[in-house]
């Protein structure tokens, strides 16, 4: 078995010099670039040798690049293509959550819910980008056991009526446990670059604050976890009733959906159309909110921690307090994660039951070119060169472009959520009134139906503010990747003012769509030509931008000239 010596990590001279590797992305030897010396080659930063001689089964990590190298965008990893798969699953668990709950305490657990699992993806990504590990069977063993815990955090995300009822409900327990015990890890790890890392002392002072961090997170999921967990096992009567409460799947569901309006016709399902048990009884003890809301404290705190340490290193001291990352690597990995939510919109529409109307049709085939359509709107407003991300402009820029990153990720999940509903709405048009009668609890026919048409305005509120907040965000990253400065020059143009009020009235446009257009394949259809225009007008702009001043093209709409139109070479730094 082929093994891996970390004392190889010292010069070598006497070993032959390796094959030329390829360069990342094309599969060619990279000639174009000088060979470094010995020494440089087999630095604390190289890659391990292989040695066949023994099995190494510990290998220490090792930091990626020194401040001021030239980095290499590592090779596809297929483990963060695993690591990603429970990410599909989180999303479309996630959608639910709004699904069955669009009001303040819904999106109240979708932040509770989907912020820390957020954070765990981009502290992995952000640790990938600074260190890599071997492919060690003890790091393997390590890797397991997070997704095992990423596993239980995920499966455990459930609609707001259980999981707000801890002394009745295990979910938020199992919950706040995963994202436990994925904090210790995050602590384990960072104390193992402390004490093993191959690389800068400023990778050890970085992993002590970051433990710091995880330490504090941990208090607080270690508090919801304990108060979730006594809540439910300290309640003699407390039990899992979630097959009473409705059954499981697409197929159950809608069959429940027809029930219960059978039952309004006078044929009723027993207990007069209303769930078997309702979320509450009367001698039940009330929901509570404490748990997510210590969740949500303990994914505030790790960002606000996060941004207020960028905030108090001076910049003199910034390399020797912490390493720097491959922010190549990260362009890659945030346009992962966002085709993962993206797919949550994609199976929204796909894995619903069908319908012989219209009205679903026009939302089906509306919702699959407005997904498409946000698909190149995000790469196009990003940067594809790490010189031109946020991350290397200043550490005030790579901080709000992490909270954007966030909401636009959640803006995402909104998105798809409204596309659901609408499906649902049109396959089955029962559906709506099934999710308003668990629930509220109410078999009262004629509150179930005012619910109806209350839940088809949520769901077309819901949809239109996702919309919004996704066109406003790609804005203000667009304009964190330029740089205050650089954008203020554009803005200043009457071009520049009139692309950025355009862009502005898109986004107005969207949010209050919902007010005047109540018809859901109206305003799926109206979304989806809002996005068209948002596109075509972006061709239009960037057109009339370079016959104004060649050089005012950024290179970023490279990318979109791979799709639409192509535009000539430009020199970087331009404006788009």
């Amino acid at each position: 078995m082929e093994g891996n010596d970390s004392s190889l990590a010292l010069p070598l001279i006497e070993e032959e010099e390796p094959a030329p590797t390829a360069t990342a992305g094309t599969g060619a030897a990279d000639d174009d670039h000088p060979r470094p010396s010995a020494d440089r080659q087999l630095s604390v930063f190289s890659p391990p040798r292989p040695r066949k001689d023994r099995i190494v089964l510990f290998e220490p990590p090792r930091q990626r690049q020194r401040w001021g190298e030239r980095q290499v965008v590592p090779h596809v990893n297929w483990g963060d293509l695993f690591f990603d798969l429970f990410y599909v699953a989180a999303a479309y668990n996630l959608s639910y959550v709004l699904l069955y709950s669009m009001t303040t305490q819904g999106f109240l657990y979708l932040l509770g819910l989907m912020g820390p699992i957020l954070f765990e993806w981009f502290t992995r990504t952000y640790f990938d980008a600074r260190y890599s590990w071997g492919t060690d069977p003890w790091h393997g063993l390590v890797e397991i056991v997070r997704l095992c815990f990423l596993a239980t955090a995920v499966v455990h995300i459930r609609p707001v009526y259980e999981m707000s009822q801890p002394y009745k409900y295990p979910d938020m327990f199992g919950f706040s446990l995963g994202m436990l015990m994925l904090t210790v890890c995050n602590i384990y790890v960072s104390a193992e670059v402390m004490f093993k890392v191959v690389g800068d002392a400023a990778a050890k002072r970085a992993e002590r604050d970051n433990i710091v961090s995880h330490t504090i997170q941990g208090v607080l999921y270690l508090l919801s976890t304990v108060f979730a967990g006594k809540s439910y096992y300290g309640n003699p009567d407390g039990h899992d009733t979630r097959e009473e409460s409705y059954p499981p799947g697409l197929d159950s569901l809608f069959s429940a959906c027809t029930s219960l309006f059978a039952g309004m016709d006078g044929e009723g399902v027993e207990g007069g159309g209303a769930p078997s048990s309702s979320p509450a009884s009367d001698d039940a003890p009330s929901p509570t909110n404490l748990p997510v809301y210590l969740c949500l404290g303990a994914w505030v705190f790790g960002v606000l921690f996060w941004a207020a340490k960028w905030a108090l290193i001076p910049n003199e001291k910034l390399k020797d307090c912490t390493v720097p990352l491959n922010v190549e690597y990260c362009i890659h990995r945030f346009g992962e994660i966002v085709m993962i939510l993206l797919g949550e919109s994609v199976l929204s529409l796909l894995i619903t039951e069908t319908s012989v109307n219209n009205g679903y049709y026009v939302t089906f085939y509306a919702g699959i070119v407005g997904v498409t359509l946000l698909q190149y709107l995000y790469f196009k407003y990003q940067p594809h060169s790490a010189d031109e991300h946020a991350l290397r402009k200043s550490w005030q820029a790579g901080v709000v472009f992490h909270v954007l990153m966030f909401i636009f990720c959640i803006a995402l999940v909104g998105l798809g959520t409204g596309y659901k509903a609408f499906l649902i709405d049109h396959s089955h048009s029962s559906g709506s009134a099934h999710y308003a009668g668990f629930v509220s609890g109410s078999g009262d026919d004629s509150k179930i139906m005012h619910e109806i048409s209350e839940h088809a305005a949520r769901a077309a509120a819901l949809y239109c503010i996702s919309l919004g907040v996704v066109l406003l965000t790609l804005d203000l990253m667009y304009a964190t990747h330029k740089g205050p400065k650089k954008y203020w020059e554009f803005l200043k143009t009457k071009t520049g003012f009139a692309v950025v009020t355009f862009r502005n009235c898109i986004s107005v446009f969207a949010v209050t769509l919902a007010l005047w257009v109540h018809n859901t394949e109206t305003l799926a259809l109206i979304g989806t030509l809002t996005l068209a225009v948002e596109v075509a007008g972006t061709i239009i702009f960037e057109y009339f931008i370079h016959l104004d001043n060649p050089e005012d093209l950024d290179s970023v709409a490279g990318h979109w000239s791979n799709h639409f139109v192509v535009v000539k070479e430009a020199p970087e730094g331009a404006y788009a």
